[in-house]
C-alpha cells in the first residue's frame, strides 16, 4: 500500500515513530468525513477524529467502524519527496463491509458502483 502524507501533519510523524499505519476506504455516503480530513472544514490534527466513530486495529492503530475497507500495514519505506512522505507498507490485516467505495476522479468524489 502507498499513501502520501504532508511531512508537516502530525500523522506522518506518528507513522514514522510506530512503524504502522491504517488506511479506511470511505463510501460512497461518507463524502464530509472525506473532505474533513482533506482540511476542507476546518478541522486539523486529531480533532478531525471527533466525527466518527472508530476503533483500534489488530496494529493498534485507528480505523473507522463504518468503512468499506480497512487495511493495516507495517511500514516498509518511507521517501520525503517536496512537501511530502511517501509511505509503503505491507498489508497485515483486513476488513470489509457492505457499500460502495468512494473515489476522487477527475477532482470530484464520486461512487464506484460494483455490482
Amino acid at each position: 500500500m502507498l499513501v502520501g502524507i504532508n511531512a508537516s501533519s502530525e500523522t506522518h510523524d506518528a507513522i514514522l515513530a510506530n512503524g504502522t499505519f491504517g488506511v479506511s476506504l470511505l463510501g460512497g455516503n461518507q463524502q464530509d468525513l472525506a473532505l474533513r480530513f482533506a482540511g476542507r472544514h476546518g478541522a486539523n490534527a486529531v480533532h478531525r477524529f471527533d466525527t466518527a466513530p472508530w476503533d483500534q486495529g489488530v496494529l493498534d492503530v485507528p480505523v473507522l467502524q463504518s468503512a468499506v475497507c480497512v487495511l493495516e500495514c507495517v511500514l516498509h519505506h518511507h521517501q520525503l519527496v517536496g512537501t511530502h512522505g511517501i509511505f509503503i507498507g505491507r498489508i497485515v490485516a483486513t476488513r470489509s463491509a457492505q457499500g460502495n467505495p468512494l473515489i476522487n476522479f477527475r477532482g470530484e468524489l464520486r461512487t464506484l458502483l460494483y455490482g
